[in-house]
């Protein structure tokens, strides 16, 4: 693996990588040529590095260029503000087709604060040598959450569910993490009493609750006469179950 220079434009392009935090927030397609393990840092109280690798499963070198930048949310927005608390090494470098790129994190100091800390790490991945019999080279940013676990430890973040009516004159389901750890919604079912399923959509553009915030599900369809429903889900703590109702 080589090591690439930083280059001036990689920097000055992270104002509009955080302009546009929605998009690298959402889940991306990510390269079919590279794997990324693991796709996410989670350092206990006290750990100040961790490491991942960056594999490139082609036929073709790439270059990788690295920022980390604090995340924050406010309501059902995912705010990226640039971050000094951690440096990457390598920041940049081209691996070779078949080769792989061992990246160590390192955070500077403690964060200041007992609670937890957020961040993304954003990998942005560019062919060295874009294939001519292709009309397009595709870039590609991956955007993997780190987190620094809260001073005192603090256990798992706890997910608190209630209606509230939306904007639209329908229903919202609110999620609310009032512990000290991040939540990961990876699924949400909500039932009527006579086991019909009913959809719902995020409004927001991760999965995550981080600690202190809520975020909102629309549900776009509620039937006449149903005042109550059974969310089922799962977060990275495990299952939950609870009922909510429509007052």
């Amino acid at each position: 693996m080589v090591p690439a220079p930083r280059s001036a434009p990689r920097r000055a392009a992270l104002g509009l990588v955080l302009a546009a935090a929605g998009c690298l927030l959402a889940p991306r397609r990510a390269a079919a040529a590279t794997r990324i393990s693991p796709t996410l840092l989670d350092f206990a109280p006290g750990q100040m590095a961790g490491l991942l690798e960056f594999a490139n499963l082609g036929d073709g070198a790439i270059s990788i260029d690295i920022d980390i930048v604090a995340w924050t949310q406010r309501g059902d927005e995912d705010i990226l503000a640039p971050s000094e608390d951690i440096v990457v090494s390598p920041p940049a470098a081209v691996i070779p087709a078949g080769a792989r790129q061992t990246l160590r994190v390192i955070f500077r100091r403690r964060p200041e604060g007992e609670g937890e800390r957020s961040y993304r790490l954003l990998i942005a991945e560019n062919p060295v040598a874009p294939d001519r019999n292709r009309t397009i080279a595709v870039a590609v940013t991956h955007s993997l959450p780190v987190f620094m676990g809260p001073a005192l430890g603090g256990g798992q973040g706890r997910v608190q569910w209630r209606a509230e009516r939306s904007p639209e004159g329908g229903w919202d389901l609110v999620a609310a993490n009032p512990g000290q750890r991040y939540i990961r919604i990876q699924s949400l079912s909500v039932l009527t009493s006579r086991a019909q399923q009913l959809p719902v959509e995020p409004r927001g553009r991760t999965p995550y609750v981080l600690p202190g915030v809520e975020r909102r599900w629309r549900l776009p369809r509620v039937p006449a006469g149903i005042d109550s429903v059974l969310l089922r889900g799962q977060t990275q703590s495990g299952p939950f179950e609870q009922t909510v109702t429509f007052t």
